[in-house]
């Protein structure tokens, strides 16, 4: 489900911004997860306490505008 949710994404996004990069499904569990991140089937779970951490973990793949110009196509989906 979340992993099909991220695949749509993907296949509408080039309609409102041409080059897509991947996207990648993060479910984000407000509630007691004692793994506090983990990864199956391509999909990431992560604790709402350790987002921030997980987040700033993750490689810097897009710049800056690269960012917003997805943004603002999410946005207009």
């Amino acid at each position: 489900m979340f992993r099909g949710g991220a695949i749509g994404l993907r296949k509408t996004l080039p309609a409102h911004e041409p080059s897509c990069p991947f996207v990648h499904a993060v479910v984000v569990v407000w509630g007691e997860y004692p793994d506090g991140a983990s990864e199956v089937e391509r999909v990431a779970y992560v604790a709402g306490t350790q987002l921030t951490n997980w987040l700033r973990s993750r490689p810097m793949a897009l710049s800056p505008a690269r960012r917003d110009a997805l943004a603002r196509a999410v946005q207009r989906l």
